[in-house]
């Protein structure tokens, strides 16, 4: 498979204030170096672009001119490397890496020569930009257990920002560097908040509890924020002049990744509104939105060009399909033909159908499908997404999340089709439903206040919350139902996530003892002796197995250099999973007592975690169809006064 980054320019410029969309560029294949693209920015002089590229499984800091020509790699490689800023004066490039631990900040001079790491602390550390005038970076840390807002400069070590108090999920500098915008988190809820740096007055800005991703006019007179307070995610804009807010779009779909033009005239974003995903612009004094894009591709993270005349952002083309190989050996026959791809494949306990999650029309949705192949039948219709589909032990009933709005609710739905019934009626959002063997209980993580893990009676009942905090994940029960496991980093000071073991009869929590950062998907052995997980050991994801009683840890794949989530064979002594070479995405299955893996090369990409039969003599999983590039749109009229 290959990835390209491209040049798209337009023979004729869109005319926004007309409506018109924008099809049919010529493209120019861009010299750059990678197969994956992350962060895109431009220098301030607005003559060179530095991009995260991947390559070889490592991600890193790149340098290119406009045209492509010259990219060079600049920093070193790490399994994750992010967030990138340039300096004012453009010597410097900021970003964050876990090149030696969990994720530090480093810089790296522009031009190339030796980073230099900034931060040291055994926390996720985040840098949100520079200070106008060079001198200093902002930057998040979870050192104390939330978020905190600190400084730190080439020659200054951190310091914790004095007078913001609290969680704080995001921050910018104002154009003037006098003042700070910035999301606090409180009971759940995030506002918005202004300071002035010299005095320190905080002036909070939103009270729907629902905002989040603040970002400056040019001007710094006005603040666009996305608020979900009219129940799905909008663009605002505040103004300082008038200390009052406008809602800019108003749509049924939700709306992200929002950017001022250079000129203060424009904001593009990304939504799904037109039924796929793509671009569309709208006047930051208001009226209506012009769409950009209109492709079936997946088009994000745009950027202006400094001048204001292009639109930088990504593209992920194509779509991943389902299929199934036989263990015994053969070619991999393909199930299904979406136009807009298949996803999340999950086997009946019969092992006769197979469930899916399908786009239609920029919409995902449930399916079903003889596990053979055949016909496809569609189980919901909900305007916006259903996903995270999962069958019940006794495979009548089918449970996954439906999006409202912005919050995430459980529902359930017979296999042969019909009306779903909601399982949960908590406020806010609810994920991955698990049902215990004998369907009596139901556990699910909720953000619900208190946050936390929660179960109750499917016959009816009072949820209770049995696991307090927000970053819970892998909710399993164990084969007899005696025990729940489940992932999280709330008791880690160095916020690694572990496994861990909830006692069905008395709520007893045990920590399962593991030497690393632990994947959010473990699966239980058949008989329920043995748990599998991914496990981050140093710079590396391996498979491991730990006894359910805590004991007899071992790393099942020391010689590789990236395996991830494992699932079991029937039989118990061997487990499936997707094995990472460099740039290449494969299935294996590895004996899990004698340690040898077996490999699927497939000329296309596996996507996700494979999922096996219910006999063992097959793997069901996602492949194929992915491309990704970078490509820059020739918006020149955008400049004029909207209309």
């Amino acid at each position: 498979m290959r990835h390209r980054l491209l040049l798209v320019l337009t023979a004729t410029a869109p005319v926004l204030g007309c409506g018109t969309a924008t099809e049919g560029f010529p493209e120019v294949d861009l010299p750059l170096g990678g197969v994956r693209y992350f962060d895109l920015a431009y220098s301030p002089d607005g003559t060179r672009l530095a991009y995260v590229a991947m390559r070889g499984g490592k991600q890193a800091v790149w340098v290119a001119g406009l045209d492509g020509n010259d990219a060079t790699r600049v920093s070193p490689e790490a399994t994750f490397v992010g967030n990138i800023f340039w300096s004012s004066d453009g010597a410097w490039i900021a970003y964050g890496s876990d090149a030696v631990d969990s994720p530090d900040i480093y810089v790296v001079p522009s031009a190339g020569g030796e980073a230099r790491r900034l931060t040291d602390a055994p926390a996720v550390e985040t840098p949100l930009g520079w200070h106008p005038d060079g001198s200093r970076l902002l930057y998040t840390s979870t050192g104390s257990g939330t978020p905190r807002l600190y400084t730190v400069g080439l020659d200054q070590g951190p310091a914790l920002l004095e007078g913001v108090d609290g969680a704080v999920g995001y921050a910018q500098w104002s154009p003037d560097g006098q003042r700070l915008v910035f999301v606090r988190r409180e009971g759940g809820r995030n506002h918005v908040w202004l300071t002035s740096l010299d005095g320190m007055v905080e002036r909070q800005v939103t009270t729907g509890g629902r905002e989040t991703e603040p970002k400056w006019s040019p001007d710094g007179q006005e603040v666009l924020y996305l608020s979900a307070v009219s129940g799905d995610l909008n663009l605002w804009i505040y103004s300082l002049e008038t200390d009052s807010a406008r809602q800019v779009t108003r749509d049924i779909r939700n709306e992200f990744m929002a950017e001022w033009s250079p000129d203060g005239q424009w904001v593009v974003y990304f939504t799904d509104r037109g039924g796929q995903p793509d671009l569309w612009a709208v006047p930051a004094a208001g009226g209506e939105s012009v769409r950009l894009t209109n492709d079936p591709e997946h088009e994000f993270l745009p950027r202006w060009t400094p001048d204001g005349q292009g639109l930088l952002y990504n593209v992920a083309g194509g779509f991943a399909q389902l299929y199934r190989r036989d263990v015994e050996g053969g070619e991999p026959v393909q199930l299904t033909r979406e136009p807009q791809g298949a996803s999340s494949p999950r086997v009946s306990p019969d092992g006769t159908q197979l469930l899916f999650t399908a786009g239609v029309h920029g919409n995902a949705d449930l399916f079903l499908m003889p596990a053979s192949g055949g016909p496809v039948t569609r189980l919901t219709d909900n305007p916006t997404n259903d996903g995270e589909g999962s069958w019940s032990p006794d495979g009548q009933r089918i449970l996954y999340e439906s999006e409202r709005g912005l919050r995430r609710k459980l529902f359930s739905i017979p296999a042969t089709g019909g009306e779903p019934t909601p399982l949960v009626t908590l406020e806010g959002s609810q994920y991955e439903p698990a049902l215990s063997p004998d369907s009596g209980t139901l556990a699910f993580r909720s953000t619900h206040e208190p946050p936390g893990l929660y179960t109750m009676p499917v016959g009816g009942g009072t949820p209770q919350q049995v696991v307090g905090g927000r970053d819970l994940h892998g909710l399993a029960w164990s084969p007899d139902g005696s025990r729940l496991l489940f992932v999280s980093s709330n008791a880690d000071t160095e916020g690694r996530h572990q496994n861990f073991l909830m006692d069905a009869a008395d709520g007893a929590v045990t920590r399962l003892p593991v030497p690393g950062d632990v994947g959010i998907t473990p699966a239980w052995s058949p008989d329920g002796t043995r748990i599998a997980f991914d496990v981050r050991v140093g710079n590396r994801w391996t498979l491991a197995v730990i006894n359910a009683d805590g004991t007899g840890f071992r790393d099942l794949t020391p010689q590789l250099q990236e395996a991830f989530p494992p699932r079991w064979f029937p039989d118990g002594r061997r487990v499936a999973f997707m094995l990472v070479d460099g740039d290449d995405r494969d299935l294996a299955i590895l004996d899990v007592e004698s340690g040898s893996v077996t490999r699927s090369e497939d000329p296309a990409e596996t996507r996700g975690s494979p999922i096996v039969t219910p006999d063992g003599r097959a793997l069901i999983y996602s492949s194929g169809g992915y491309s990704e590039r970078v490509v820059q749109l020739d918006v020149r009229s955008i400049r004029q006064s909207p209309r």
